[in-house]
């Protein structure tokens, strides 16, 4: 077995010796193990690195999301910014969901205020950001409807979300080409309430 000798003549113990060159690593992400459930069961499906965001809604067929509400949203004449967990039913939470808008905005043009939407995954790490412009119109006079672009770290557009003129909730899922990949749709608005569940389909171009 060889010694190790350093520059001053000491011999030094094979222990100390680093003799393994660092790696780059293309995943900028943090190596961060994180329990995922099957989400048909409740058993374990394993331990994965999510190297994307997005990899955390692999295998999830729908979505539960619900709005956090405090007791100064209640009693404060101005909205404040929205907060949501988005989770699979029955099950863990995904995503963080945190608005950021002005709060001019949110006092003078109200639900169609323009604003950032910041969902930070199970790693803590910012997975999406979704950017929705002012929206000054309604399914009556659709000259600005809803708008949204959704962005991925560290600053790639992944698509959009149009809203559709109709007498219900109706919104297109394009891709980065623009093309339709999904439609979402709502229920009518005499079957909403705001104490009760609101379904949102989303139906591909080939189910409709």
């Amino acid at each position: 077995m060889g010694r190790f000798v350093s520059d001053n003549g000491s011999t030094l113990k094979p222990e100390l010796v680093i003799n393994i060159q660092p790696q780059a690593s293309g995943n900028t992400r943090a190596a961060l193990p994180v329990s995922t459930l099957d989400w048909s069961t409740s058993n374990t499906r394993g331990q994965f690195i999510p190297v994307h965001g997005l990899d955390f809604l692999i295998g999830v067929s729908s979505l539960l999301i619900q709005q956090t509400v405090e007791l100064d949203d209640l009693t404060s004449k101005i909205e404040s910014e929205n907060r949501y967990i988005v989770r699979v039913p029955h099950g863990e939470a995904l995503y963080i969901a945190s608005e950021t808008s002005p709060k001019s905005m949110r006092c003078l043009c109200g639900p169609g205020r323009p604003f950032v939407m910041h969902l930070h995954d199970n790693t803590r790490q910012e997975a999406l950001v979704l950017h929705r412009r002012l929206a000054a119109a309604s399914c009556c006079f659709p000259c600005r409807l809803q708008e949204m672009k959704v962005i991925t770290p560290p600053g790639d557009y992944v698509g959009r979300v149009q809203q559709q003129c109709s007498w219900m909730p109706l919104y297109k899922v394009r891709d980065i080409h623009d093309d339709v990949l999904f439609v979402i749709e709502g229920p009518a608005a005499l079957t909403r309430s705001a104490l009760m569940l609101t379904e949102f389909k989303v139906i591909s171009l080939q189910d409709r």
